[in-house]
């Protein structure tokens, strides 16, 4: 099985690992549109063209079995555009506001997003939906993506930096007592440990990773039986690609993505 998983940056690499896990006989190629990296501040319009036509030009060149955006920007305003312009199984990331809002005791939760994420209507209306019994306290830092990307290139992270990006949730464990955080961004894992050692140790942490990785199992096991049966034996898989559209050659950059089990980053033309 291939499979694509499109970000505008290296923030599918934590959808990898899941699906390593699930899965680990199936190719992973992950494409980052780097080129206009972050999407989070780009007009949906644009946004959405932008995106349709980088994937319809990937599944031609890959000819994956699915593709999982792993971009939650991308999945609240263009997944359904996607969807219509291909006719392989698309899967979108969105907040794990549902399963917070279970697991919370105080009925007090976070979530860190982009601010595009925070502010979507598709975001308020998870709210509504699965955590009208919960209060919500947002932080949407376009900045914690950056500086995602730079630790994966192996460069340190300014501590007090983000310290101060997530201040309302160290006030709110304080006076409130919130108890879970939303990773709504697939880029911010990539940051959870630091995070941990600011935040109190009583805080829980919650992603959409798992929960995307299992989505993209129960789409393979729909498969007919005997291409199940091609991927399962088809033990010496390739090494997992990744594709840039404006590439960073740092060496650091590199061994980052080593670590995820992806190569070099190549070159992708639209």
């Amino acid at each position: 099985m291939r499979i694509i998983i499109f970000d505008s940056g290296v923030g599918g690499l934590t959808i990898g690992q899941s699906l390593t896990e699930a899965l680990p006989f199936a190719e992973q190629i992950l494409l980052a549109d780097t080129a206009f990296f972050p999407y989070g501040e780009m007009e949906e319009d644009q946004l959405v063209k932008r995106v349709t036509s980088l994937l319809v030009s990937a599944v031609k060149r890959f000819e994956p079995d699915c593709i999982v955006v792993a971009c939650n920007t991308v999945s609240t305003v263009a997944l359904e555009k996607i969807r219509n312009s291909l006719l392989i199984p698309v899967i979108g990331v969105v907040p794990a506001i549902k399963p917070a809002a279970l697991m919370s005791k105080s009925k007090v939760i976070g979530l860190l997003a982009t601010p595009a994420t925070v502010n979507r209507s598709y975001t308020a209306d998870l709210v509504d939906s699965f955590a009208h019994d919960c209060e919500l306290i947002s932080v949407g830092s376009t900045r914690l993506v950056e500086l995602s990307e730079q630790r994966l290139a192996g460069q340190k992270v300014d501590i007090e930096q983000l310290r101060q990006i997530v201040q309302p949730f160290l006030i709110a464990a304080r006076e409130k007592q919130l108890d879970v955080i939303v990773l709504g961004c697939t880029h911010f894992p990539l940051l959870e440990d630091l995070l941990r050692d600011i935040l109190p140790n009583s805080i829980l942490f919650i992603d959409s990773s798992k929960a995307i990785a299992k989505q993209v199992l129960k789409v393979l096991e729909s498969s007919p039986p005997d291409k199940l049966q091609s991927y399962q034996e088809h033990e010496n898989k390739q090494v997992n690609r990744c594709f840039m559209t404006l590439v960073n050659e740092d060496e650091k950059f590199s061994a980052g993505l080593e670590r995820y089990h992806f190569s070099s980053p190549e070159y992708y033309s639209l």
